[in-house]
């Protein structure tokens, strides 16, 4: 089974809802079968500390990871290191230096060959969230279950997944979780408590390096149907482009109904489907009064007596 828990003792549910904040060209994208996944390198664009954390806080971390001192780990980074760095580390390669160039090479050669999907695991909705990854898009929500059943994998790929552990990124620590045997090797599940509101869930995938590092990320199938049980749009959308984003989503998703897809109602406090039904009552009464086109005739304009009035010249300069 794709996507088992690191941790055993603290085990995701395979029903629990998880939330992705996108761009509506990366959701179109997806209606079509198809799903960016960037990689950890990628990631680090963004958050320059991305891996980096548990050897940047913890003292002595090289000393906790004998995997990057001795035997096949040893050997392999050696043939990864460039050649200055291989002369340095071969020179004395138990030097403050070269025990860093270890980590260094190490955490260079992991961000190519990881792939991270990072979702949102919480509801009901984040308006930091929104903000920072969705403001003018849209949310899919989903399940662990969902996205092992509708992402298409080899048997044989390597994956993971788990919460996102956050701690303090300034100063010494002493977590023992960021030298734990379980998570040693997987750094991408740490990061600075600055990002909690994330709420992060993320699905690691192994990849071939060359490809990674040259595109940056993979793209995958995916069965939409499968994977998108809700869709939400952000509340920044103004109200009559959210109604029509609406109507293209369900025209691009046939599997989801009208119930699937909310428009957010962070931004107008209550129900929002009374919220949409109001919006056709009064757009019906708009088309009753067979309303010129909007963008037609704007040399004058109806006053609230009903009398139209040419504009001045200043106002037809477009």
């Amino acid at each position: 089974m794709h996507f088992t828990p690191v941790d055993p003792t603290r085990a995701i549910s395979p029903d629990l809802a998880i939330v992705r904040y996108i761009k509506i060209a990366a959701f179109l994208m997806l209606s079509q079968g198809k799903v960016f996944i960037p990689s950890l390198k990628t990631l680090q664009h963004a958050d320059p500390l991305e891996a980096l954390l548990p050897s940047r806080v913890y003292p002595g971390y090289l000393g906790f990871h004998d995997a990057l001192t001795q035997g096949e780990g040893f050997q392999w980074i050696q043939s990864k290191a460039q050649k200055l760095e291989r002369k340095c580390i071969e020179k004395d390669k138990n030097s403050p230096y070269a025990r860093g160039l270890l980590v260094q090479i190490w955490l260079r050669e992991l961000a190519i060959r990881r792939c991270i999907w990072c979702w949102y695991a919480k509801r009901p909705e984040s308006m930091a969230m929104w903000n920072n990854f969705g403001l003018h898009g849209i949310a899919i929500v989903s399940t662990i279950a969902g996205v092992r059943a509708a992402l298409s994998l080899p048997d044989d790929a390597l994956t993971s997944v788990a919460r996102v552990n956050y701690v303090r990124g300034e100063g010494i620590q002493m977590d023992p979780q960021l030298i734990h045997p379980l998570w040693i090797n997987r750094p991408y599940y740490f990061k600075q408590k600055a990002y909690d509101y994330e709420e992060e869930v993320r699905l690691v995938f192994a990849c071939e390096p060359v490809y990674l590092a040259l595109k940056g990320g993979i793209v995958r199938n995916v069965n939409p149907s499968l994977l998108i049980d809700e869709v939400l749009i952000s509340p920044h959308i103004h109200f009559d482009e959210a109604k029509a984003i609406k109507d293209v989503i369900l025209a691009v998703c046939p599997f989801l109904g009208s119930h699937h897809v909310t428009i957010s109602p962070l931004l107008f406090p209550g129900d929002s489907d009374t919220r949409e039904k109001m919006y056709e009552r009064t757009k019906n009464i708009y088309e009753d009064m067979e309303l010129r086109d909007l963008l037609s005739d704007r040399h004058r304009e109806e006053d609230q007596e009903g009398v139209f009035h040419d504009l001045p010249q200043m106002m037809l300069q477009v």
